[in-house]
């Protein structure tokens, strides 16, 4: 059974533009470590967020890309859309609030999701918004493997760029997740060309498919080959990595159904697929 990611999908991600949450720490629940400060709603969750922080440092030290800096980490169950929906990571400051809703499960790997973005803040920067979601990703799932963070409605959602495939579900959360299918998706290159400053869409449908061209970029390219992308990048002294780029490095070039057919059989881990078939995908959850 694949756990849902009960992150902040469905909320727009807040990047550098985001302001100030203006809620204070209770120092009453701070617990100091050698990494910095961990705060929570109670002395109990920050305690809890210590552990996490504490289970994934040593494996993102290990990581091309990661950048140790002091922390600030606040988890709370309190609603903060209002202010910052929901997240604010502000590396240069040292600081990090991440509100999740009381009894989301997964809450460990969502916590590694969002502290991905801390730590890897400067390289995620060389790429899209969207591949920088699936960074994060994918650096939570080398921590917490046993809870992978497989996202139906992404999944589900980014094959609606195919024009041939099969779903089959079983489980509440698999068949809701029919719902993020998309008559109409943007074009990926457009997808890509959104930037932490700019808002994704409002409709969550659409918001799932951008999010899952980033994931399935990220797992077809693999993370070696996006170090390799932002090396090239710096070493040309670009500010981004270009799409073209990323699409070539995805076997996505030229951009068309048989090459993405391609690259989201290979996404999923489908073996010996090949253009034409119809692609089959089990969910179940």
């Amino acid at each position: 059974m694949w756990p849902l990611r009960l992150s902040l999908l469905a909320a727009l991600w807040c990047g550098a533009s985001c302001s100030v949450i203006p809620i204070e720490p209770n120092s009453s629940t701070g617990q100091e470590n050698p990494w910095g400060m961990a705060f929570g709603d109670s002395p109990e969750q920050a305690r809890f967020l210590a552990e996490i922080i504490e289970q994934v440092l040593p494996v993102y030290r290990e990581l091309a890309g990661f950048k140790d800096r002091p922390l600030r980490a606040h988890l709370t169950n309190e609603d903060l859309r209002d202010h910052l929906n929901g997240l604010s990571v502000e590396p240069w400051i040292g600081r990090a609030w991440i509100a999740i809703e009381a009894g989301s499960s997964n809450v460990p790997n969502t916590v590694a999701h969002e502290l991905a973005h801390f730590y890897f803040h400067d390289f995620q920067s060389l790429f899209p918004a969207v591949v920088a979601e699936g960074i994060s990703d994918e650096l939570a799932d080398s921590v917490f493997r046993d809870q992978p963070n497989f996202d139906l409605k992404l999944i589900t959602a980014a094959v609606s760029y195919l024009d041939r495939f099969t779903i089959r579900v079983s489980g509440k959360a698999a068949k809701e997740s029919l719902y993020y299918l998309v008559q109409e998706v943007s074009p990926i290159e457009e997808v890509l060309s959104l930037t932490r400053h700019q808002n994704f869409s409002a409709d969550p449908r659409a918001m799932a498919s951008n999010y899952g061209v980033g994931w399935m970029l990220v797992r077809v390219i693999g993370y070696d080959g996006l170090v390799e992308l932002a090396q090239r990048c710096r070493h040309a002294g670009l500010d981004r990595v270009p799409i073209e780029w990323l699409l070539s490095a995805a076997n996505l070039a030229p951009l068309n159904q048989k090459n993405l057919s391609m690259a989201f059989g290979r996404a999923l881990g489908i073996r010996n697929f090949r253009h034409g078939q119809s692609l089959t995908i089990t969910l179940s959850g």
